[in-house]
C-alpha cells in the first residue's frame, strides 16, 4: 500500500515535495499563528529548519514518513518524472522574505510562493511556529488526488540537546561530533576517556571535560593500534575570550596551538576556568594539517548540596 501511495504521489506531485509530518493540533495550541501579525510571523520564520518526521493524508490514506522515506520519494520524483523538488526540502532556510532562494510573501497565515499561480487547487499556511518548532498546513488536490498534511520541522539546533549524565529518566545521546549546528551539552564532572568525543579521524580523537571547576579539551593520538595522549601541544589550543552574550558571538580565531596547555594527566590537555555566560574557543588539528575552529558557550551551571560546581551546561559548534 505505500509503494503505491508513493506512485500515486510520484504522479501528481510535479513541482513540489509535499512531506508529511506529525499533526500539533489546532492552531490555538502554543505557537498558533491565530491572531498573529504577518510581521510577527516572518520573525518567528527566520533561520534554519531540519525535517523531523509525521504523517500525511492521500485520499483517506495515512502515510507515515521519516527521512529514508523522503531520500526516496526525492530519488523517485527526480527517475520518474525529471522535476526537481520545488520549495520544499529536508532543510528550510528563510532569510526576509526568501525560503530557501525562493520568494514568498504572507496573507494571514498563508504563504504565497514565487511560482505557485502554476499549482492550482494547492495552499500551504503557518499552522504554528515557536522558538523550536515550525509546523505548515498544506492541502493539495489535483485530478481527484486529495493530500492534507501537517508538516513538522525543528529549528536548527533544537534536536541536538546532549545529556551525558547517568540518569536513569534522561536518554543519551552518543553523537557529540561537532558540526556547523549548535549543540548542547550537559555533563558532571569527571576524567573518564572520552568524556565527549566531539572530533575524530583515524590518528586523532578531542574530547571536552568538565573537571574540578574547569573545562578540558583533551587530545589523544593513534598509538600501537590504540589511543594515547598527545605529546605535541602546538596542534590544539582553547581561550576563554570572556563573557559574551551567546554562541554567536564568538568569533575570534587568534587561538593558537598550546593556549593554556596544561601537563600533569600523561596527555595533551588544554583548560579554563568555567565561567558562566563566557565563550571559549578553540583550535584543533586534523591527521591531513587543517586547522578546525570550535566555540564554546557556558550557558548554565547546577550546584551540589555542598555548594560546589556540579552540572554544567555548554553549547558548542563549529565555526
Amino acid at each position: 500500500m505505500k509503494n503505491y501511495l508513493w506512485s500515486l504521489l510520484t504522479i501528481v506531485m510535479m513541482t513540489i515535495l509535499s512531506i508529511g509530518f506529525s499533526s500539533c493540533g489546532d492552531d490555538d495550541e502554543e505557537g498558533g499563528t491565530s491572531g498573529m501579525s504577518d510581521t510577527e510571523i516572518v520573525s518567528k520564520l527566520q533561520g534554519t529548519w531540519i525535517f523531523k518526521s509525521g504523517t500525511e493524508t492521500v485520499n483517506g490514506y495515512t502515510i507515515q514518513m521519516n527521512k529514508s522515506d523522503l531520500d526516496e520519494m526525492k530519488s523517485m520524483m527526480s527517475q520518474e518524472t525529471g522535476a526537481r523538488v520545488y520549495i520544499w526540502d529536508e532543510t528550510l532556510e528563510f532569510s526576509g522574505y526568501k525560503v530557501n532562494g525562493v520568494s514568498y510573501s504572507l496573507n494571514g497565515q498563508q504563504l504565497i510562493m514565487d511560482g505557485m499561480e502554476l499549482l492550482d487547487g494547492f495552499t500551504i499556511s503557518v499552522k504554528s511556529v515557536t522558538s523550536t518548532t515550525l509546523v505548515l498546513h498544506e492541502v493539495f488536490v489535483m485530478e481527484g488526488v486529495s493530500i492534507v498534511a501537517d508538516m513538522e520541522y525543528l529549528k536548527e539546533g533544537a534536536d541536538d540537546i546532549i545529556d551525558n549524565t547517568e540518569n536513569e529518566n534522561t536518554e543519551t545521546i552518543i553523537d557529540f561530533t561537532a558540526t556547523s549546528s549548535v549543540k548542547k551539552l550537559i555533563m558532571e564532572p569527571g576524567l573518564e576517556f572520552g568524556r565527549c568525543v566531539f572530533y575524530e579521524d583515524y590518528n586523532n580523537l578531542y574530547s571536552i571535560h568538565h573537571y574540578d571547576g574547569n573545562l578540558y579539551i583533551c587530545h589523544y593520538v593513534r598509538s600501537g593500534g590504540g589511543w594515547d595522549g598527545a605529546s605535541d601541544k602546538y596542534t590544539c589550543g582553547l581561550k576563554d575570550i570572556g563573557k559574551v552574550s551567546g554562541i554567536n558571538s564568538i568569533t575570534s580565531k587568534t587561538v593558537t596551538g598550546g593556549d593554556n596547555y596544561m601537563n600533569g594527566w600523561g596527555y595533551g590537555r588544554y583548560g579554563a576556568k568555567f565561567q558562566p555566560k563566557h565563550g571559549y574557543a578553540v583550535m584543533f588539528t586534523t591527521e591531513d594539517g587543517v586547522k578546525k575552529f570550535m566555540r564554546l558557550y557556558a550557558e548554565s551551571y547546577t550546584l551540589d548540596d555542598n555548594h560546589n560546581l556540579w552540572r554544567v551546561t555548554i553549547q558548542y559548534q563549529l565555526y
